[in-house]
């Protein structure tokens, strides 16, 4: 049990476990340290109710990185499914205010340009295959499914190895650096 909620635990180094899964890590310092402690498990436990209540694995990229892809929706929202299995989520290309972000942001990254622009292909990742739709669209037969070559590196991580191949995450409306 952690802060009170018997879902939650804590281990050292501060990684923080729901019902066994670990969705979080933190630890806190400064003036408001003991405050933002006792907070941030309440909104944790809150993410991690709201998922299991629409039937969305309890992960931390559904509660913490892909967490404003949920934090609205309701049980039988249409992309609850999609969203849910794939939490790598990538667009080809970069959007503009994309680029203007990171770079507000002090994160470094090329300049945006007509030749980064979205493609309007959209990726996704299930475990070790990277699923792209061939064109902007959904679903038609035009615009079928396809099984990239690319691979997750050693660690079966995706992020860079996406990046360096010119895919972004997804901008779905959510505020992302």
């Amino acid at each position: 049990m952690f802060a009170g909620i018997a879902e939650l635990t804590k281990a050292n180094g501060g990684f923080i476990y729901w019902r066994g899964i670990e969705v979080e890590h933190y630890s806190f310092t400064g003036d408001d340290s003991e405050a933002e402690e006792q907070a941030a498990p309440l909104d944790l436990a809150a993410r991690c109710r709201h998922l299991e209540s629409l039937g969305v694995p309890v992960l931390g990229s559904t509660a913490i990185w892909h967490w404003d892809w949920f934090k609205t929706m309701e049980p039988g929202d249409p992309l609850r499914d999609l969203l849910a299995q794939c939490p790598g989520l990538y667009q080809e290309g970069i959007t503009k205010a994309q680029s203007d972000a990171r770079r507000a942001a002090n994160v470094p990254m090329p300049e945006w340009s007509e030749e980064r622009a979205p493609t309007g292909r959209i990726g996704w990742t299930i475990g070790d295959k990277f699923f792209v739709w061939r064109a902007e669209g959904f679903m038609t037969p035009e615009n079928q499914i396809i099984i990239s070559d690319l691979k997750p590196d050693d660690l079966g991580c995706w992020y860079h190895v996406l990046r360096a191949a010119g895919w972004e995450i997804a901008d779905c409306g959510h505020p992302r650096l």
